[in-house]
């Protein structure tokens, strides 16, 4: 039974190559004709080939002969006769003024940002003691800088983070007087001379001030004043607040700004900007002084000074101040009032 099956597996096989092995014998019968015909037909003859050219010798650059200079310039560009350039010089100049004005504002920033942070270190990290020359120092730094523990902040005992001073004074001040003016006929003009007869007159009163720093860099500020003489009184007062500059253990600087009012015959009111400083050269001295100006209605303005010296005994200071105002209007003279305080001042 197995022999037969081999034998109809074998003529099976058989039958499927068999197509096969007769294209192979077609294809080499084919290959030998072309042979044939190849060796049948005479070879066509080939030109001599030409002998090869010496090889060349290398360039002398003395032979060479010099490039030309007359090269030919390239085509001239086209002019447009009604192009003025104009474009290009507005193009020029909006970038310069782009770049100059990011400049501008980058240093100003820069600036802006170094001045307001070292303002707030220097007027933040500040504890007071209880008054001028106290044995613990009036303004003392609270961060101190150690080099294994870098920046700490350290508060010692009897230091507060506010600081202040009141003050009332007698106030004694000269205001410049002016009479009704009298009119006279000079003439066939028939013009007005106006004759003025002008005094000093004295006026007493008090004067009565509160300057604080509540939160280290920024306070309040009040001040109450009165005179009479005999042609009636003259009061002010203003209120406001401060900003520190410069505070040390022995000189501050500052500028205030305060709402104002003056009464007399009629009430006005307007503001105050300025100066003030405080000075503490050595036990018991102190110095103090304000430097600033006053704008009222009906364009009146006022530039005014005080000064003071004062001995300092514990927290209470005796002291003499020098006032001066300048009244500056555009319908009259200016005048100057000028006069003298005494009196005490107390810390907190």
């Amino acid at each position: 039974m197995k022999r037969i099956a081999a034998l109809l597996l074998f003529i099976f096989l058989f039958g499927i190559t068999m197509p096969a092995f007769a294209n192979i014998e077609s294809f080499l019968e084919e290959l030998e004709e072309e042979e044939t015909k190849t060796e049948s037909t005479p070879k066509e003859k080939l030109p001599p080939k030409k002998p090869l050219p010496p090889p060349a010798k290398p360039d002398n650059p003395k032979d060479k002969p010099p490039p030309p200079h007359n090269k030919p310039l390239p085509p001239p560009v086209k002019h447009n006769p009604s192009y003025t350039g104009a474009g290009d010089a507005l193009c020029l100049g909006l970038c310069a003024d782009v770049l100059f004005d990011s400049t501008v504002e980058l240093f100003a920033e820069l600036l802006s940002e170094l001045i307001v942070g070292t303002w707030l270190k220097a007027n933040t990290n500040l504890t007071y003691g209880r008054f001028p020359y106290c044995p613990e120092g009036y303004i003392q730094p609270n961060i101190t800088f150690d080099a294994e523990k870098g920046i700490t902040e350290t508060k010692k005992i009897g230091f507060k983070d506010y600081r202040g001073y009141a003050e009332i004074s007698a106030f004694g001040i000269a205001f410049t007087k002016i009479t009704e003016p009298e009119e006279t006929d000079s003439g066939r003009n028939a013009a007005l001379i106006k004759f003025k007869h002008v005094f000093d007159e004295l006026s007493y009163g008090v004067d009565a001030e509160v300057h604080t720093y509540l939160l280290k860099c920024i306070g309040l500020d009040g001040e109450f004043w009165n005179v009479s003489d005999s042609s009636g009184f003259l009061s002010g007062g203003r209120a406001g607040f401060r900003i520190s500059c410069v505070q040390t253990n022995y000189f501050v600087l500052g500028m205030y700004f305060h709402g104002l009012m003056w009464s007399s015959s009629k009430l006005m009111f307007g503001g105050a900007l300025g100066f003030d400083c405080e000075l503490y050269p050595t036990e018991p001295l102190v110095l103090m002084a304000r430097f600033g100006v006053q704008t009222l209605e009906n364009d009146i303005d006022i530039l005014e000074a005080d000064v003071s010296l004062g001995f300092i005994i514990d927290r209470f200071e005796i002291f003499a101040a020098y006032r001066f105002w300048l009244l500056l209007t555009d319908y009259s003279e200016d005048h100057p009032y000028h006069g003298g305080r005494v009196g005490v001042r107390t810390y907190f």
